[in-house]
This record gives C-alpha cells, sequence and structure tokens, in this order.
C-alpha cells in the first residue's frame, strides 16, 4: 500500500472513530509515513482518552510505532522515555534509534530493554562495554545478546570470552557461545581463545564461517583425549557449512561416526 494512501486513511481514522484495527494496521506498517506516525503517537499521548481506546489498547499502538522503521527519530526520543519497559524494549531494537538514546537505555533499570539495545548495533561501543562489566555481575542474557551484535569488537569478544571460560565448570554460558560462533564478523582467531573443548565443540557445531570449520576440521595438535577432537570432527562434519574441501578431508577419518 502506497504512503500516500496510509496517511488518508489515518486521516479518516483520526477524524472518524478511531476505528482500532485500522491505527493498528497503519502503525506498523511498513511504509507508514513518518507524519502518520508521528500523528497517531502525538494523538495518543496529548489525549489517549479522547480516542475511546482502552489502556491496553493505546500501549499497543505505541510499541508498534516505537517498532517500526519508519518512525522519525524525534518520536524515537520520547517513545524511549516511555514509562512501560515494553515501549522502550521496542526502541532499543529499532535500528532508526539515535546512538545516544540507545547509550541511555543501555542502563535502563528493565533487563529486558538492555539486552534489546545491546543487540542493536548503533549501540556506542563505549555502552556495550558497559554491559559487560557491570559490578552487580553481567547477566547471561546481556552476554548472549552482546555477543550476536555485529558491531562488536576484538576487545569485547575478548572480554566474552574470558567470561566463557570462567563457567567452564557450569557447562559455559551457551548463548554467548553460540552466537559468537554464528556472528560472521567474529573471526576464527578470536574464537579461538575458548579453552575448553566444550567451547570449541560449540563452535563446530553453530559457526557459519567456513575458516573457523576448516580450522577445527584440521586440530590434531591439542592436549585433549582423542574422542574429545573426534567429538568436534563429528560435529564439523555435521555443519552444513562445512566446505566441500573440509568434507573430503573428513571422509578419511578413521572414526565411523565422523564418516557418516
Amino acid at each position: 500500500t502506497p504512503s500516500d494512501l496510509l496517511d488518508s486513511l489515518v486521516d479518516a481514522a483520526l477524524r472518524g472513530n478511531h476505528d482500532p484495527a485500522v491505527v493498528f494496521y497503519l502503525a506498523r506498517h511498513p511504509n507508514a509515513s513518518a507524519t502518520a506516525l508521528a500523528t497517531v503517537r502525538s494523538l495518543l499521548a496529548v489525549n489517549p482518552q479522547s480516542s475511546g481506546l482502552t489502556p491496553d489498547t493505546v500501549l499497543g499502538f505505541e510499541r508498534a510505532i516505537a517498532r517500526n522503521k519508519n518512525t522519525c527519530k524525534r518520536d524515537l526520543f520520547l517513545l524511549s522515555r516511555h514509562g512501560c519497559p515494553t515501549v522502550r524494549t521496542e526502541v532499543g531494537s529499532n535500528h532508526k534509534t539515535d546512538a545516544v538514546d540507545l547509550a541511555i537505555l543501555s542502563a535502563d533499570t528493565d533487563e529486558f530493554v538492555r539486552s534489546e539495545v545491546a543487540e542493536n548495533p548503533n549501540l556506542p561501543r563505549e555502552n556495550m562495554a558497559k554491559l559487560l562489566s557491570q559490578d552487580g555481575g553481567v547477566s547471561l542474557r546481556i552476554r548472549g545478546v552482546v555477543a550476536s551484535n555485529p558491531s562488536i569488537d576484538k576487545e569485547l569478544v575478548a572480554r566474552l570470552v574470558s567470561l566463557c571460560n570462567d563457567l567452564v565448570e557450569d557447562d559455559g554460558d551457551m548463548d554467548a557461545l553460540h552466537n559468537l560462533a554464528a556472528n560472521p564478523n567474529v573471526s576464527v582467531d578470536e574464537c579461538f581463545g575458548l579453552e575448553h573443548p566444550f567451547h570449541r565443540a560449540i563452535l563446530a557445531e553453530y559457526s557459519e564461517v567456513p575458516r573457523t570449520l576448516r580450522t577445527l576440521s584440521g586440530m590434531e595438535d591439542y592436549d585433549w583425549p582423542q574422542e574429545w577432537l573426534e567429538s568436534v570432527h563429528v560435529l564439523v562434519a555435521k555443519n552444513n557449512s562445512a566446505p566441500a574441501d573440509v568434507l573430503t578431508s573428513l571422509a578419511g577419518s578413521t572414526n565411523a561416526e565422523v564418516r557418516r
């Protein structure tokens, strides 16, 4: 639906009976203009009672506007100060949200808000680092989300690797390991700071980076029991992202499970 037609629907809806279905779908429509979204948000913010909508319905509209990629930065700024954490969560996940607003939201009292912000590639590096160095300890949720952020740098990867190595006795931090392995912007050299075979097995199972899988398939010089090495090779062989030359090499393994 063209944006100009959506604008006319907004005008009609606001002049009429504020049909909840119309307004809701407009608020979440990918072609809704910033002007139309701002009009709806302004009406709800100034006098929500005049719309005749229930508080839950109004909240649903505000969440949809906060999530919409066409919402202007001023409205995202205003919604980032919303009293409801579910609205702030949507703002934190929106890639249009300004870095300054993300920096503020990264210190939000609500962990779900912080976790959405932690995954946003526009989050300033300084604030991403703070999320990994909180005095009260870094939650597993936050670690896992930061690990998936495409803007993560080598120093922060090293911090995550250190945290994962500290958790070996608890079977490691699964989310952080999975997301580091799957993050295309995290290099094989950075991931190989992970010390435990369990961690290497996670890389073998979840990494989509050919170079990482190629290195894992050639591991022979680590001081590990043979069954640990072979378990990593089995996972590389099962990985759909394993390059053809890796699979050819593993086909000559003496381990039947690897060949299978």
